[in-house]
C-alpha cells in the first residue's frame, strides 16, 4: 500500500539523489547525520520517504518538531504518503502502538519515551547540548538521529557539528532557483529602522528597545503606503518585533481599509488557527505576525514579504524569505519590501556564496556592523547583490550572479578598481572610522583589506598606532615594512 500510494507523491531528481545520500551516510555507519534543506527544497517530503524506508524495515520512528503547524502538516504528508502514525500533542489522542510517533518537544519531554530506533529532529538549528533537544536525545543513545533544518546555524558561535557528525546538502538555493522549484524576487529596499542604540542580548536585538525603534509613525506610515502603491493585490505577511509593533502595524492597514489581522506563538490555537485559514482563503489579505509564519510554514501562495524586524540571525532573515519563495498556479516572483536593512546585511536569499555546512557558525555580528550595512549608499561602495533602494527612488531587486567563481572574482575586481583611486590619507582615513566603529584595530585591517579588493593591507604602524598589541607575526611584518622604506 505505501509504494502504491507515495508513486502520488512524485520526488523530484535532486530528492532522490539526496534520499540515496542520507541512506549511504546511515550506511557507513554515521549516527547523527544533519539534512540541510533549504526552503522551498522539500524537507518534509524527504523526511516522510526516510520514515517510509525504516518502517518498511521494521523500525520504530519518532519524529520531534517544536510548533503544532508543524506536527499537522508532517502529519499530513506522512498521510499522504500511506504511513500510518500516532501523535504526541497536547489535546491529542495517543496511539503508542503505532511504529511512527510525531509529536512536539514540549510534550514529548513530559511522558514517558516511545521506543525508537530512528529520532528525527525537525528545524535541528535549535538543538544544543544541553537545552531539552540534547537532554532528550541523549536519551536515545543507541538510536539514529538525523537533524532536518533549512538554516544550519546559531547564533552561539558553535556550528551544528556538535551535535552531528556528518551532513548532505540537498540543493543550494540559486540551483532551485535556476531549475524553477523555487521564484524569482523582486521588490524594493528602504531606508530601514535606525537600531543605533538598541543593545544585544542573547545574540540579538533586545526585543523592547527594538519595538520602540521599529513603532515611529514614519517607518509604519511607509509600510502600509508602500503596500498599497505595489502589493494591493498580494498575498501578504508582515514580520514584526512583537506585538505592540504587530497591533500597530495592523491598525494602519485597516485604517487604510486593508483585511489585516495579527497573530504571534502567543495566540490561542483555535483562534491561530482561524486566522491562519482565513488567509489561505484570502479572507485576510495581510498576515501581521510575531515569531510565528517562520519555520517550515508552507504556504506556496503567499506572493509578498513586508520584512518590518531587523535581526542579527541570519537563520530568521532565511526563514521569513523562504516563506514566498515557492512556486504556486499563477505565481510570478516574490515580492520583498524590506525595511529593516535584512538584505543589506545578510545578502540575497540566493547567494551562491553562503556556507550552509554544519562547520559554518553565525559569528555575532554588532550593532555598528548591522547600521553600516544598512546605509551604504550606491554611491560605488555598495557590494551587495543588491542596491539599496531611497526613498522616492525604488530600485528593482536583481539576481544575484549563478556562477559562484564568477561572482567572488568580480566582486573583488570592483573594490580593487574603487580602492586604486584612493589617496593614502583617504586610505588612513578609512581605517581610522573602522577602528572607532568596532573598537577593533584587527577588525578594522580586515575590513580595509576586503574593501581594497583583498589587495592591501593597512601598514602594520597604523595598526599598532590604533592599539592592537604587537604579536610575533605583527614584529616580522613590521621588520619587513621598515627594510623596505630604507631601502
Amino acid at each position: 500500500m505505501f509504494a502504491e500510494v507515495w508513486v502520488a507523491i512524485e520526488l523530484r531528481d535532486y530528492q532522490v539523489e539526496a534520499v540515496e545520500r542520507i541512506r549511504d551516510e546511515l550506511r557507513a555507519g554515521r549516527r547523527r547525520v544533519l539534512v540541510v534543506s533549504p526552503c522551498g527544497s522539500g524537507k518534509t517530503v524527504l523526511a516522510c520517504e526516510i520514515i517510509r524506508h525504516a518502517v518498511a524495515k521494521g523500525r520504530r520512528v519518532l519524529f520531534i518538531a517544536h510548533r503544532r503547524e508543524l506536527i499537522d502538516q508532517t502529519s499530513a504528508k506522512l498521510v499522504e504518503a500511506g504511513v500510518d502514525h500516532g501523535l504526541i500533542l497536547a489535546g491529542r489522542g495517543r496511539a503508542p502502538q503505532k511504529a511512527v510517533q510525531v509529536g512536539s518537544i514540549q510534550t514529548i519531554a513530559r511522558r514517558d519515551l516511545p521506543d525508537a530506533q530512528l529520532v528525527i529532529v525537525d528545524e535541528c538549528h535549535h538543538v544544543t547540548q544541553k537545552n531539552s533537544y540534547g537532554q532528550l536525545l541523549g536519551r536515545y543513545p543507541q538510536a539514529t538521529m538525523l537533524g532536518a533544518t533549512a538554516t544550519p546555524w546559531r547564533l552561539d558561535k558553535i556550528g551544528l557539528c556538535d551535535s552531528f557528525d556528518s551532513h548532505v546538502l540537498v540543493r543550494m538555493p540559486h540551483e532551485l532557483l535556476a531549475d524553477n522549484w523555487l521564484v524569482p524576487v523582486v521588490g524594493h529596499r528602504y531606508r530601514p529602522i535606525d537600531i543605533r542604540g538598541v543593545r544585544v542580548t542573547g545574540g540579538d536585538f533586545a526585543s523592547g528597545e527594538l519595538s520602540r525603534a521599529a513603532r515611529q509613525d514614519g517607518l509604519l506610515g511607509d509600510v502600509v503606503g508602500e503596500w498599497l502603491a505595489h502589493c494591493r493585490t498580494r498575498l501578504t505577511a508582515a514580520f514584526c518585533v512583537d506585538l505592540l509593533h504587530a497591533n500597530d502595524l495592523c491598525a494602519r492597514f485597516q485604517g487604510a481599509g486593508v483585511q489585516a489581522t495579527v497573530v504571534s506563538y502567543k495566540t490561542a490555537p483555535a483562534e491561530r488557527a482561524a486566522a491562519l485559514a482565513a488567509w489561505r482563503a484570502r479572507r485576510i489579505q495581510v498576515l501581521v505576525n510575531v515569531e510565528l509564519v517562520t519555520e517550515g510554514f508552507d504556504l506556496p501562495a503567499l506572493d509578498c514579504v513586508l520584512l518590518c524586524r531587523p535581526t542579527l540571525s541570519q537563520t530568521l532573515f532565511l526563514q521569513m524569505a523562504g516563506r514566498a519563495l515557492r512556486p504556486s498556479p499563477g505565481k510570478q516572483d516574490a515580492r520583498f519590501h524590506d525595511h529593516a536593512g535584512l538584505f543589506a546585511f545578510f545578502r540575497h536569499p540566493y547567494d551562491p556564496l553562503r556556507d550552509y555546512s554544519p562547520t559554518a557558525t553565525a559569528v555575532k555580528p554588532t550593532v555598528a556592523a548591522y547600521a553600516e550595512a544598512s546605509e551604504r549608499l550606491p554611491d560605488g561602495q555598495i557590494v551587495l547583490p543588491l542596491p539599496l533602494e531611497l526613498p522616492g527612488e525604488p530600485e528593482p531587486i536583481d539576481q544575484p550572479p549563478a556562477d559562484v567563481r564568477t561572482a567572488k572574482l568580480q566582486r573583488a575586481r570592483d573594490f580593487a578598481e574603487r580602492w586604486k583611486t584612493r589617496t593614502i590619507e583617504d586610505k588612513r582615513d578609512f581605517f581610522s572610522r573602522m577602528v572607532a566603529r568596532h573598537s577593533s584595530p584587527r577588525k578594522a585591517a580586515g575590513i580595509y583589506h576586503w574593501m581594497s579588493g583583498e589587495t592591501e593591507w593597512p601598514p602594520i604602524r597604523w595598526r599598532l598606532d590604533a592599539g592592537e598589541p604587537l604579536t610575533g607575526k605583527l614584529r616580522l611584518i613590521l621588520q619587513r615594512e621598515q627594510q623596505d622604506d630604507v631601502a
